[in-house]
């Protein structure tokens, strides 16, 4: 097995669940702030960097709270398992009601220490914010969460506060479900044999299963999946990863940092404790 050294890199991201999450948490409340700050009156009133810092702020901890309330709306209706708009919908409505203080003081703050001529239009602003005002922010913070949530879940495949089905998954016909002992296989569709699993990942509550060229994320720990996979000739070689040894192309160290080159490509992290011993089996 080669062993191929590389310079240093900086630090990039492992995998597209990384991205999906950054791109979710970051990238999108950013652009909405960037949208309104050019498309609103506040760049009138602070100028135009004073309405980014201003409008990027609050639109990032507006949309951790946004998270973090409907999180919760989440764990508390699990027993009646609403529909993601429900959950979403409340969710952000909750934190609508968090925000009202919170953009109040910002704006009070920013009156005070940013250098603007028209500090009395920004407090103007927040203190008088008719009823009407409020609904149509909570209306338009209702779509853009919805739409937000949807896009990531349905068609980035970014599990967005999904329960656990008890149901099985539509068999896959090429598995004799009747003689088989692993729960893995029951919640495959592609692969109908443990012996055509190359890599097992962990993505939170979720297990990304690759194989055949094929890469299915279900709703199953990471943990009964190595159960099940105890008696195939591969080794977990991190935390959050396992891989199976046919499937291995080479190994890449960079600078300290050792990662297992698959045949598919994909490149696999190797957690430090694991170094010597994969280094010895590869």
């Amino acid at each position: 097995m080669s062993v191929e050294k590389s310079e240093s890199k900086p630090f990039t991201f492992q995998s597209r669940h990384d991205m999906r999450g950054f791109s979710f948490f970051v990238v999108i409340p950013l652009a909405l702030a960037a949208f309104t700050a050019t498309e609103t009156g506040y760049n009138r009133t602070l100028g135009y960097s004073g309405a980014i810092i201003y409008i990027s702020f609050i639109a990032l901890v507006s949309w951790w709270i946004a998270e973090l309330t409907t999180k919760l709306v989440w764990v508390s209706a699990r027993a009646y398992r609403p529909p993601l708009w429900v959950i979403c919908s409340v969710g952000v409505t909750l934190a609508c009601v968090l925000v009202v203080p919170l953009v109040s003081q910002v704006s009070y703050l920013f009156a005070e220490y940013w250098p603007t001529e028209r500090a009395s239009e920004l407090l103007s602003h927040a203190a008088t914010n008719p009823l009407s005002e409020g609904l149509m922010q909570t209306a338009r913070a209702v779509i853009f969460w919805l739409t937000s949530n949807y896009a990531f879940d349905r068609l980035l495949n970014y599990p967005r506060f999904r329960y656990e089905t008890q149901d099985l998954p539509q068999q896959n016909p090429s598995i004799d479900y009747e003689k088989s002992e692993s729960e893995l296989l029951r919640r495959l569709q592609s692969i109908s044999s443990l012996d055509e699993i190359d890599h097992v990942k962990a993505e939170e509550h979720y297990t990304c299963v690759s194989g055949k060229g094929q890469h299915e994320l279900i709703h199953y720990r990471f943990g009964l999946a190595l159960k099940d996979l105890a008696g195939e000739e591969g080794f977990k070689v991190h935390r959050s990863h396992w891989v199976r040894k046919s499937a291995v192309f080479k190994t890449v160290e960079t600078g300290s940092k050792l990662h297992i080159e698959l045949k598919n490509g994909t490149l696999v992290p190797v957690s430090r404790p694991n170094h010597s011993l994969i280094r010895q089996v590869l």
